[in-house]
């Protein structure tokens, strides 16, 4: 795991740039994980197959 180690005499400023930080990060991981959904249903259709584990008769939404 990564360690991010700041030392600053502007507390408040420090958090603010955090606070970005992990909201463009958070968006970034959102963008991915939509990006494989998207490529998974097009394998799903192209070969006809489900990676639904709950009902694996039926392509996944």
């Amino acid at each position: 795991m990564s360690k991010i180690i700041l030392k600053t005499n502007d507390p408040g400023k420090t958090a603010s740039i955090l606070f970005e930080v992990l909201e463009t990060e958070e968006k970034r991981l959102q963008y991915s994980l939509s990006l494989a959904k998207k490529r998974l249903k097009k394998f799903e259709k192209k070969y006809n197959v489900s990676s639904d584990l709950n009902n694996p008769s039926e392509s996944s939404e």
